[in-house]
Formats: structure tokens, C-alpha cells, sequence
């Protein structure tokens, strides 16, 4: 091989090396346990479905539960999920902006509870939740951990996006796949077992 044509393989071979790299690093972090995993030793994978909104997969959804979660599956009005700590863990196969987010999320809550929630505290949530959210990819994976009494916290995958210390925020928020009268029945069936 010349010498000149040796040199012009230099920068691909650099930028190969580079690429390996990274592709490992990424395999790295996708193989190494979630950050929120240190809230919730040996949980376990209780249930997951997919979203659907008019036919088109949004996301992913899986509910994780610690060893003491009851086995017995419970009735599906159950809210045994409000005394337990646990974390919703989403991918999701669409992008959707922050501000999407947060929106549809108030507005859940909303259905959901009706005048429960004054307009100011509902202002003071979606502000809130708007400093910790950030917009979505495909391929994302955030997840939100529940603490009964304490709040939640929220994640990207391998790095805390921040944490509102709101009892009531925490149960409206988990309320929207896992009340009774959750959107989506089917999901929410899915993710407590009783599907």
C-alpha cells in the first residue's frame, strides 16, 4: 500500500475508533441498572403495555414494584398502588415536546379530579413539572418514581431530572394509568397484572 493512500485512511480508522466507542459506551449505559433503581432494590417488572392514541404507538409503559407489592393480583379498583413505592418507566416511540407534555398531563388531572384542585395549585404543578420535564425523542426513556406519602422523582434513563416534593402532585400524577378511570383501562390493566 503507498504511503499517501495509508495517510487518506488515517481519518476513517480515527473516526471508526471514535464510532466503536461510543457505540460501546452506549451499550454500556443501556446494559447498567437505571438510575432509580437505587429507590427501589430488587423491584420487579409488575406489568407493561403500550399507549395507543387513534391507532399510533406513543410509548411504552412499565410498572416496577418492590418485593413486598401483593401477589395476589388486586381487584381492578384496587388503589393497593397508592401504598406502595414504585416507578413508571416509559420509552417512547415518538418525539413529544415538553410543553405537549405537561398540557396533556393537566388535563388528565383534571378529568380526573374535577374541582378537587384549585386553578392556582394546578398553575403552581404544571409550572413545577415544566422545570423537571424536558421534551422527548424516540427512543427516550424517562421514568417518574412514586414515593406513597412523599412525592416523586423523575429520570432519564441514567441522570435525575429533578423531584417534586408533593404528596398530592405524586398521587394525581401516577393516577393518570393507574386510577380506575384512567384513559386508558386496557393499559392500566396491563400495568397492575390484571390483564
Amino acid at each position: 500500500m503507498h504511503r499517501r493512500q495509508l495517510l487518506a485512511c488515517v481519518p476513517a480508522l480515527a473516526l471508526l475508533g471514535q464510532q466503536v466507542f461510543a457505540s460501546q459506551e452506549l451499550a454500556s449505559q443501556q446494559n447498567a441498572a437505571p438510575v432509580w433503581a437505587a429507590n427501589l432494590p430488587q423491584a420487579r417488572l409488575l406489568g407493561e403495555g403500550d399507549f395507543r392514541w387513534f391507532g399510533m404507538r406513543i410509548y411504552r409503559a412499565q410498572l416496577w414494584v418492590s418485593p413486598s407489592w401483593p401477589t395476589a393480583p388486586a381487584s381492578s379498583a384496587s388503589p393497593a398502588w397508592q401504598q406502595q413505592p414504585l416507578v413508571l418507566h416509559i420509552a417512547y416511540y415518538r418525539t413529544i415536546e415538553r410543553a405537549q407534555f405537561v398540557q396533556a398531563t393537566m388535563q388528565e388531572i383534571e378529568r380526573l379530579y374535577g374541582e378537587q384542585f384549585s386553578d392556582q395549585r394546578l398553575a403552581e404543578w404544571a409550572s413545577a413539572l415544566t422545570a423537571v420535564w424536558r421534551d422527548v425523542q424516540q427512543g427516550d426513556v424517562l421514568s417518574a418514581w412514586y414515593q406513597p406519602g412523599d412525592g416523586c422523582r423523575f429520570y432519564d434513563q441514567h441522570v435525575p431530572l429533578g423531584e417534586l416534593a408533593d404528596a398530592e402532585f405524586a398521587d394525581a400524577f401516577f393516577s393518570i394509568w393507574l386510577h380506575p378511570q384512567a384513559r386508558d383501562g386496557r393499559l392500566r390493566r396491563q400495568l397492575l397484572g390484571l390483564a
